[in-house]
């Protein structure tokens, strides 16, 4: 079974997407209040389907990286819960939460990571091991390239 996976997709995107993509604007001047639910969810389901659909597969076990730690394990769970609630009520509020708390992860990871970095090339001098396998852990592919378009239409 697929489901949707909102870490690979970003807030910027979402933020892209909703701004370039949707009429935030209601239908029609006097609307009741059940219709202008009706029509924010409408517009929040645009923006779930924007979210890449991936295999679930519950035994594959993601790799630890070296800079996560308990706190940021805590707030990944508490994104994905919110993520989770939006998936069964897709209203502004829990989509305002869970967008809150995507970006909360984002930033705590961000920071431990780079001080992760710093703080192995402080030491590369004493533990050069620790600092050449995470450039070549780095150094990999992780994207292909997509197929290039030629001039009469085709790809390659």
């Amino acid at each position: 079974s697929k489901k949707q996976k909102w870490s690979k997709i970003t807030s910027d995107e979402i933020m892209d997407f909703s701004i370039n993509n949707i009429d935030w604007n209601y239908s029609r001047d006097q609307l009741s209040s059940e219709d202008m639910l009706k029509e924010i969810e409408e517009k929040l389901k645009e923006i779930s389907d924007i979210v890449p659909r991936m295999p679930y597969d519950s035994s594959n076990v993601p790799i630890k990286l070296p800079w996560h730690t308990s706190a940021l394990k805590r707030k990944l769970q508490k994104k994905d819960k919110a993520w989770g609630k939006f998936d069964e009520h897709p209203t502004a509020t829990n989509f305002n939460y869970a967008m809150n708390r995507q970006k909360i992860y984002e930033d705590e990871n961000l920071r431990l990571k780079l001080n992760y970095e710093k703080k192995i090339t402080y030491h590369i001098k004493d533990n050069c091991k620790a600092f050449y396998s995470y450039l070549r852990n780095n150094r990999r592919l992780k994207s292909s390239v997509p197929n290039l378009e030629r001039e009469n239409g085709t790809n390659t």
